[in-house]
């Protein structure tokens, strides 16, 4: 019965993995549960999932919000509830959202605010909202502060509800909505709020769902609960570190030196008076400044990290070192320099905030970001005193170079910020390469009930060739062993690219040990076109590379393309290569995380919570890198091609790559694979 009522929406001839997969999605739905999905690209995991959370939230008056990463995972949502509206025959619309740093124009005219914070920008757009509402009330001319979008917005009440009739009718895109108000000079991020409630599907960032502090606004906006809400949460391997980021803290000294500039601006505030004379806030940031050098000088040493390394990759991945700090380190030291008691330090961080508050209300007043630094080292600071050690790990961090020491707050657990999913009516949780599933349910907190289920691929197995080189290795210690190891990965390379000539990518684990590779020449011996996309890179840049490249496979040269990236980068995730534009992957090593006092603390945390610390913090990330490079190989019925992992530790993902196989002579395997297919 659930099956039957969604296909009734389904706007496409299903695939029997489709079918399964939204039986188990519709029941989960109906039943209050939580489902994790693991469905490799082109399956039609969004379609599959929102044709049976549409048709609950029909039959039951339910809304969904989808939680993507990206804008364009964002812009497929929409795309499909046009789709899924279609074939109903009207009766509901979606909407996207965005922040106001890409949706408002006013944000956007005015550059000097361009970097503001979520809070900060709400700050800033509150005030304006407020002085224009009370412009237009008084009529005449607009005040200095005032915004004419939202004037607009307010005065031609023609345009906004002509605008919001189309919108009811074709589910824009964000770019497409904005495009509309832009001819009318109104508010896109504004106009939204009045799609948001009366939309059966709201798209938006992962931050308006697990950012504490944004959550309620969409919530608000929707007019729900959460248990009156359905979520599903695409690209769902990126949350566990999304979740960490969002739950940590940093403080650097850079952030010191402008909240001393803030002080001196400001008059340099008492923040506690004492027989000894006053702290005010310039002594008190010079005094935390001067212990975080000496918690930098005492606790962080150079050299000596990467002698444990798994990986050479992962040692040369290391941009900064790390040190655990004692819990209350921070605390003695500030007393010690401050010669005042615990309370005290409390008392002067409450009276900074206040004075932060004072601080970003001028600002404002003067038409500047409402933002304090005064206010970020007070916030950090009680943070740091208040985060329990058995969630988060207190870390002093720096540059290889010594140039830019900071503290941080990391998070260990995710589910401190993803576990909100569990508090909404159910949940669904879908990528390509979720695997192992059971790491990301424990990881994110939801219950030991879940659902986890994983999808078939639909493509034939003999269209993708997976080999792997047993001589070879990135292990740091082999590497050290055998000078001629980095020599012997080179020839792979090399002579991969020059006996296949078909469009190929070869990702490294980190930009430093491709950035050996290159100083060693690996590109110059190759006899093709070799594209490199760098750390420095810049988006336009490899949008430009990307275009070359995928031009070889249309003629453009002959033989085929070569660019050089990295796991985890941008080329490895999120962009479709569909038929010849990418027929051949090499991996070269395995990407295991680099050594550090972050990377320790997490895989003890996993051990005493799961007692999976090195399978959940370690194998499990490297097996989604892993799948995520090969999975950019097939991503339709007519794709073909070939994965070479440099790596003779490979085997020990067999549970992920049953099909790999060891081959003494790679090159001409591959070169086989081609030449024997059949297009």
């Amino acid at each position: 019965m659930l099956l039957h009522a969604a296909m009734g929406l389904f706007p496409y001839p299903p695939r029997p993995s489709q079918l399964s997969m939204m039986q188990s999605i519709a029941a989960a739905f109906e039943n209050g549960r939580h489902i994790v999905l693991e469905a490799g690209t082109g399956t039609g995991k969004t379609i599959t999932a929102l044709t049976p959370a549409v048709e609950h939230a029909i039959s039951t008056g339910r809304k969904v919000i989808y939680a993507t990463r990206t804008n364009s995972q964002q812009e497929q949502a929409l795309c499909e509830i046009r789709e899924l509206a279609k074939k109903a025959g009207g009766g509901f619309y979606g909407v996207g959202v965005q922040g106001r740093s890409n949706c408002c124009p006013y944000i956007r005219e005015k550059t000097r605010f361009s970097d503001g914070s979520p809070e900060e920008l709400s700050r800033l757009c509150a005030g304006l909202k407020k002085r224009t509402m009370d412009a237009v009330k008084a009529g005449g001319e607009f005040p200095e502060g005032c915004c004419s979008h939202f004037a607009s917005m307010l005065k031609n009440t023609a345009a906004v509800e002509a605008i919001t009739g189309w919108a009811r009718k074709n589910s824009p895109t964000v770019p497409e909505l904005m495009e509309k108000c832009r001819e009318k000079s109104i508010c896109p991020y504004e106009l939204n709020k009045l799609l948001v409630s009366d939309a059966i599907m709201v798209a938006v960032p992962y931050v308006y769902v697990f950012h504490e502090r944004i959550r309620p606004a969409l919530l608000q906006w929707m007019k729900r609960e959460p248990k009156e809400l359905i979520l599903i949460v695409d690209e769902a391997h990126n949350l566990a570190d999304y979740c960490r980021d969002t739950a940590s803290a940093k403080l650097s000294l850079e952030t010191l030196r402008r909240a001393e500039s803030e002080a001196r601006r400001f008059g340099n505030p008492v923040l506690l008076e004492r027989e000894r004379g006053c702290v005010n806030a310039l002594g008190f940031c010079n005094t935390l400044s001067g212990v975080i050098t000496g918690i930098r000088d005492d606790y962080l040493r150079r050299g000596g990290e990467n002698a444990g390394a798994e990986d050479a990759g992962a040692a040369k991945l290391k941009d900064e070192r790390d040190a655990l700090i004692p819990d209350d380190e921070l605390e003695f030291r500030l007393m010690e320099s401050l010669a005042v008691p615990s309370p005290a330090i409390k008392k002067m961080l409450f009276s900074l905030s206040k004075q932060a508050e004072l601080i970003r209300s001028e600002k404002q007043r003067k038409g500047e970001l409402p933002r304090s630094y005064l206010g970020a080292v007070s916030a950090f600071v009680l943070f740091w005193l208040d985060a329990e050690a058995h969630e988060y790990a207190k870390l002093a961090v720096d540059s290889i170079d010594g140039g830019n020491p900071h503290l941080e707050v990391y998070c260990l657990d995710p589910s401190l910020a993803g576990g909100v999913a569990c508090g909404f009516h159910a949940s669904l949780h879908m990528s390509g390469t979720l695997s192992p599933l059971d790491e990301y349910r424990d990881s994110i907190g939801l219950p030991s009930e879940t659902e986890l289920l994983q999808a078939p691929s639909p493509f034939p197995p003999e269209h993708r060739l997976v080999l792997f080189s047993g001589e070879v290795s990135t292990r740091y210690q082999e590497m050290r062993r055998d000078s001629d190891m980095q020599r012997k990965i080179d020839r792979h390379i090399v002579e991969l690219c020059n006996s296949v000539p078909v469009n190929t990518v070869v990702f490294f684990p980190s930009y430093r040990l491709m950035y050996d590779f290159l100083d060693g020449g690996v590109n110059f011996d190759i006899e093709r076109t070799v594209y490199i996309e760098k750390r420095d890179t810049t988006q336009d840049e490899l949008a430009g590379m990307l275009e070359l490249f995928r031009g070889h496979a249309n003629g453009n040269g002959g033989c085929g393309g070569v660019m050089f990236s990295v796991l985890g980068g941008r080329v490895s995730e999120g962009l479709d290569f569909p038929d010849r534009e990418l027929e051949m992957v090499i991996m070269v090593g395995l990407p295991y995380p680099p050594p550090s006092a972050r990377q320790r603390a997490l895989e003890n945390y996993y051990d005493v919570k799961f007692g999976k610390g090195w399978d959940y913090t370690v194998q499990a990330p490297v097996a989604r890198k892993l799948l995520q490079g090969i999975g950019r190989l097939i991503r339709s019925e007519k794709d073909r091609g070939v994965a070479v992992v440099l790596d003779s530790r490979l085997p020990r993902f067999s549970q992920y790559l049953p099909d790999m196989r060891l081959s003494d002579d790679i090159a001409r395997a591959a070169a086989k694979f081609f030449g024997s297919r059949n297009r």
